[in-house]
């Protein structure tokens, strides 16, 4: 779904009044502030009222403006549908996040980001559920999954976990955390719930063609673009299955079947991914967030943990 530069800037205004309806303000100084006024700055330079120095590499101020613009959709949607008010302790953490974009990294670990991710799950899983509960973000017990919903009769604990670096242990340690907190809930099943966006190559999604030449400031950068998505999703792709044959081989199969068999999550991780690349349009290339949920599927999954994913996904995508 395409946003122009000006249609940003008004997203950008509707979630300003939409805060301050909550009482918030956007603090000065913050990452939130920045990645706003970086959505701003875009249309100014659409409209020639700024300039971009032509060696700037833009991917960083396109890549976090096109992930916060889909997150402000999502918002946006929540708002308008009366399902806003009981996030204001999550939107509080907006002003105290070191990134609240889904799709940049973020490698040093901070408990206001990762509480986003919270966040936006649960504003994802809005639409197609209902009686949805999300772990209060100050006061979190740890017996429960950060996000509780109902969908299609069951309900569903989703625990969320940001993941920093790419040891097997320590993804053994998160998945296991994951899994008793939905045990100990009131969920009939669910899923841990990882975020890869410290893991993925956001510079390989979206390549600069004559990088050396641009690492010696020789030229200017040129941005690739790819035919369609097909690259990207391949690329995450070969990032779940690595990470998961890293996490069998190195904590042992026979751990790793105790860990789930019995249990009432699924036999596997959801694991929500996402980049900001160029596409080949007709009208040249056209940056776009690319993002999906896929499955670190350690056993086959029933039809319904299957159908509830594929949902998140088409919420994600505009198609429901």
């Amino acid at each position: 779904m395409l946003t122009s530069f000006s249609e940003a800037a008004r997203l950008v205004d509707r979630f300003e009044r939409i805060l301050r309806s909550h009482g918030i303000e956007i603090v000065t100084g913050s990452d939130l502030e920045s990645v706003c006024l970086d959505i701003l700055e875009l249309e100014y330079f659409r409209l020639g009222e700024s300039q971009l120095d032509p060696m700037t590499d833009i991917r960083p101020l396109l890549g976090q403006a096109a992930g916060w613009i889909d997150f402000l959709k999502l918002l946006i949607r929540g708002h308008n549908e009366n399902r806003l008010a009981d996030f204001v302790p999550h939107l509080q953490l907006l002003n105290t996040a070191r990134e609240v974009t889904q799709n940049t990294r973020l490698p040093v670990s901070d408990e206001a980001s990762n509480k986003i991710f919270e966040l936006f799950v649960a504003l994802t899983f809005g639409p197609i559920g209902t009686n949805l509960l999300l772990d209060d973000p100050q006061n979190a017990r740890g017996d429960n999954p950060d996000v509780l919903v109902d969908i299609q009769g069951r309900r569903w604990g989703f625990a969320c976990k940001v993941i920093n670096g790419t040891s097997p242990l320590t993804l053994f340690e998160r998945f296991a955390e994951g899994i008793e907190q939905i045990e100990r809930s009131p969920a009939e099943t669910g899923f841990v719930f990882f975020n890869f966006k410290n893991l993925i190559d956001h510079r390989l999604a979206w390549p600069i063609t004559n990088e050396d030449e641009f690492a010696r400031e020789e030229a200017e950068p040129e941005f690739g673009a790819w035919m369609d998505e097909t690259p990207v999703l391949r690329q995450f792709s070969e990032l779940i299955n690595d990470c998961l044959q890293d996490f069998v081989d190195s904590n042992g199969l026979e751990n790793v079947l105790q860990l789930i068999d019995g249990r009432p999550s699924m036999p596997g991780a959801a694991v929500y991914m996402a980049t900001a690349s160029a596409i080949q349009s007709s009208t040249g290339p056209l940056p776009t967030l690319i993002g999906q949920v896929g499955i670190m599927r350690i056993r086959e999954f029933p039809a319904h943990g299957e159908n509830v994913l594929k949902l998140f996904n088409q919420v994600l995508h505009g198609q429901i």
